[in-house]
Parts: C-alpha cells; structure tokens; sequence
C-alpha cells in the first residue's frame, strides 16, 4: 500500500518554526528610534543602588548594565572586571532598588575582562577578554532562563583569537531580527573594529546554536561621507535596537573630550553591503551623568516593557554604594 504524504505536514512545520521564534521574540521595538534617541532628557534620574551579594572581584570596573523582563518580575544585569576574575552578576530588582542577589557567574583568568552586555529576549551576549595579551577574547550567549536558576555555565561561544587588541571584545550587542535571526555587533579594544555575526536561518537560537561573521569593519577605513560628523570615539559600549519596521540601529556610548556622549548609527548590516558602509552616523547626544557614575565606567541600552528607550551609565564598581544613572 502506498502511503501519501500528509499535506498539513508542509504547513504545520513552517508555522512551528515561526512559533518558537516568536517565544523568543520578547523586546519590544521602537516606534521611531531616532525620535526616542533624541527625546532622552540629557539629565538622568539617580539610583543610589544597594548591591546584597557578596563581594565581587576589586581592581577593574563595571562594564555593562541590562535589565532582563520575566513577567512582571525585573532583574538587573551587571558585567564587571577585576584582578581575580571578571563576572556576571544577577539581581532582583525592587522599586529601583537591588533587592536581593540572585546568581554571579566568574570568568577566572586569562579570560577575566568581561565587557560590554545586552539583553535581547532571554539571550544575554557578553565579551569576555584577555586583558594582558588581548589577543584573544571570547563572545558569549547565555540563555538567562538557566541564570534563574542557578546555572549560567553553558552557552554559545564565539572564538576570536589573532592581532593584539583587534581581537578582544569589550563593547557587545545582540538583537533579534523580524526573521528570527540574532545580529551580534562586537566591538575591539578602544573600539578601533567592529565585527558583526549572524545566527542561522530557520533554526531557533539555542546552545548549539552557530554564528557566522558577515562583516569586519576597520573604523579608520569607514565610508563617513553620509555621516553627521567625522567622530567616532572609543565606545565604552555599542548595543542593538530596532523600530518596527525592522530598520536596525547602533548606539555607542562613551566619553569624549570629558563629556558623557552617546551617538546614533544606522546599521546595514546585510551581507551585500560593503564592510566600509555598514554603519552611518545620524545623531550625537551629550549627557549629564552624575554623582560618579559615567559611560566610561559602563553603561547599556535596553528597550523596556512599555516600549521605551532607556540608557544607563554606572559607577565604578558593583557593591553597596553602586549608583546607576537612568535616562528615560
């Protein structure tokens, strides 16, 4: 007897696949991501945090700040360097303060600078460096629903290994795309490089996940002929967002000539675009941060779950007298 192949099969499995992305796909995007760029008041509201953990590693700096949505449940983020280990740490958050310390992952040497991190859906994308070589780094993905319970140790790992500094990893974003697809955008030390990797199509993203580099900018080489200036100073941190017609965009954020600044980059990040044109500058914004926290010390780019933009910028370390600076 033969046996027909049952029709529905063709149309149940396409919409299976966009299924599971669609679990995944939990930021909301921006209505108009220039409007909400240049709507950020340039003075921020001041959180004087309280960090109940224990003790993290001294000698480096906060280096990234996220806030991750579960329900109605919110959970700050932070990435940090020191002299015993870079870490990853994760904390409740209550009425603004840190309510209760909920998980540290540490990166023991070589690999202890961790740098730059961004949230996107349950994923958190982390640079972990070498700090006294910097040849080498590594750009991590971790499922947060594994943090939540006490376990962050598996993950994707991307490698970068080859020319001093160029092949670090200190300033990271991750984004989601309306295909299902993950962008990451890597920046090298100083931000001098930039490199941009992509998920693979019509696989949801999970640990055995792989990712492959569609572009390698040198910022020295880039195509600044549409640009709003010349400038392009060396990011602290370079996170994703996008609008809801798909459009991609890149904020850096960093100190320049003393003052707090965050610039605006329109991100072309298809294959068929020359690695020279991939990023154009369309705003520039300067910052008031305060009482002690800066963009050189760490910051972040998150889109809430209301549907808005906010930047954070820290202090230096991650303890009990942290301050985050909100612009909202």
């Amino acid at each position: 007897m033969k046996i027909h192949p049952n029709p529905l099969k063709k149309i149940l499995f396409p919409l299976l696949i966009l299924a599971a992305f669609q679990l995944q796909a939990q930021v909301p995007l921006l209505k108009n991501v220039q409007e909400s760029f240049q709507n950020l008041p340039s003075k921020p509201k001041v959180l004087q945090m309280k960090w109940q953990g224990p003790e993290l590693s001294t000698g480096g700096h906060a280096q990234g700040i996220q806030m991750y949505y579960k329900g109605k449940e919110r959970y700050w983020i932070f990435s940090g360097s020191g002299n015993e280990y870079g870490y990853i740490a994760v904390a409740k958050a209550k009425d603004d303060w840190l309510a209760q310390h909920d998980y540290v992952l540490k990166f023991a040497p070589p690999f202890s600078h961790a740098g730059g991190i961004q949230v996107a859906g349950n994923w958190l994308v982390v640079g972990i460096e070498d700090a006294n070589k910097k040849d080498a780094s590594f750009v991590r993905l971790y499922d947060l629903e594994n943090a939540l319970s006490g376990n962050l140790e598996q993950g994707i790992k991307i490698a970068r290994q080859g020319t001093e500094k160029e092949s670090t990893a200190g300033e990271n974003g991750l984004l989601q795309l309306k295909d299902g697809r993950f962008l990451i955008v890597t920046g090298s030390w100083d931000c001098k490089t930039v490199d941009l990797y992509l998920s693979e199509a019509g696989v949801p993203l999970n640990e055995d996940s792989k990712f492959t580099r569609i572009h390698h900018l040198n910022v020295d080489e880039a195509d600044k002929s549409g640009w709003i200036d010349a400038e392009f100073p060396a990011y602290q941190n370079l996170n994703l967002v996008a609008d809801q017609a798909g459009k991609v965009y890149a904020i850096g954020l960093g100190k320049q000539n003393g003052k707090n600044v965050m610039d605006l980059f329109e991100l072309n990040w298809q294959a068929e675009t020359p690695d020279q044109q991939i990023l154009r500058k369309v705003a520039h914004r300067e910052m008031k941060c305060a009482k002690g926290a800066s963009f050189r010390m760490g910051g972040g780019v998150v889109v809430n779950s209301q549907g808005e933009l906010e930047v954070f910028a820290v202090s230096e370390s991650v303890d009990h007298k942290m301050v985050i600076n909100q612009f909202r």
